[in-house]
């Protein structure tokens, strides 16, 4: 389709999910075509791609132990450019939290490439691609009562040779 010999683009998403219980999933595939504009209603990093994705949780509400709540997660994503169908990325991702009784929280994650990445606009010209080694990244988190009047994260991430160590303050009033 095309209005005044411009073509027309599109954005679909689909997910299934299941939101309650211990074991949770979503299993979804999102597509934005080549001439998809998002200008008009907010930024759009990327066209051209496809994803299909699935995510499995499993969550524990009812305390135990020292703990309130505990989440894990993983999840598998495979992106492809929507035209040509040419790989872009497989990723895999694992993050854990768990909070506790004296509202400290601590999380720990990480994903993998185990196939690297080809990134069709870091190259900035048409038909080539920028291809990245297999990588990964881990991360962890350890916070602080945030209803207290000044609560801190620590934060700790790893990815490729850089690392980081950060603090944040949060303070209420």
């Amino acid at each position: 389709d095309s209005i005044n010999g411009t073509e027309l683009g599109y954005k679909t998403n689909l997910y299934l999910d299941k939101i309650s219980g211990k074991f949770q999933f979503r299993i979804g595939n999102e597509i934005i075509s080549q001439n998809y504009n998002q200008n008009d209603i907010g930024y759009l990093p990327y066209v051209n791609e496809v994803s299909s994705f699935s995510r499995f949780d499993y969550n524990i509400f009812e305390p135990f132990w020292e703990v309130l709540s505990w989440k894990s997660s993983i999840e598998f994503r495979y992106s492809n450019l929507y035209e040509p169908q040419s790989f872009t990325d497989f990723r895999i991702t694992l993050n854990s939290a768990a909070l506790f009784s004296n509202q400290l929280s601590f999380s720990i994650g990480g994903f993998w490439r185990p196939l690297g990445n080809h990134d069709y606009y870091e190259a900035r010209e048409p038909g080539r691609v920028f291809t990245k080694a297999e990588s990964w990244s881990a991360w962890t988190k350890l916070g602080t009562d945030p209803r207290k009047m000044v609560s801190v994260n620590l934060m700790y991430k790893y990815w490729g040779n850089n690392t980081n160590l950060g603090m944040v303050w949060h303070t209420i009033g």
